[in-house]
């Protein structure tokens, strides 16, 4: 699973994210008090996580189909739980102060590459240092 790799490298930005809301204040409602930029890296670091862990179980079947694993590692690999571990892994490194900078890529990558190689090439982009 070559992208899975590269989803653990890729490190825009680490923290969980704040709270939204008054939890517990007994509101039906609650409110995101988080300024916009907040509210946009965790949309977006979510969205790319999307992206990022079907690239993965992508990436498993065609090793399965190339027979390079076998049927019960490709079920271990794309099983919920270790999906929703990959996930938890990128928004943990994903969702950090980072710069609006870093927003911009995140937001960009997710929009335009729409096949997983072109992604992971975007994304690499996170680090780079601005002009």
């Amino acid at each position: 699973m070559k992208h899975l790799g590269l989803i653990l490298l890729l490190a825009a930005c680490g923290p969980k994210p704040t709270p939204i809301g008054n939890a517990g204040s007994g509101s039906a409602v609650e409110h995101d008090t988080r300024s916009p930029y907040l509210q946009r890296r965790d949309v977006a670091c979510r969205k790319v996580a999307t992206r990022l862990v079907a690239c993965a179980v992508a990436d498993a079947k065609a090793e399965l189909d190339a027979g390079s694993i076998k049927q019960a590692q490709y079920d271990k690999d794309t099983s919920a739980d270790v999906q929703a571990k990959l996930a938890a892994e990128w928004n943990d490194t994903c969702i950090k102060p980072g710069t609006t900078r870093q927003l911009r890529v995140l937001e960009v990558c997710e929009r335009e590459e729409q096949a997983c190689d072109p992604l992971l090439e975007c994304l690499a982009h996170l680090n780079d240092k601005e002009p």
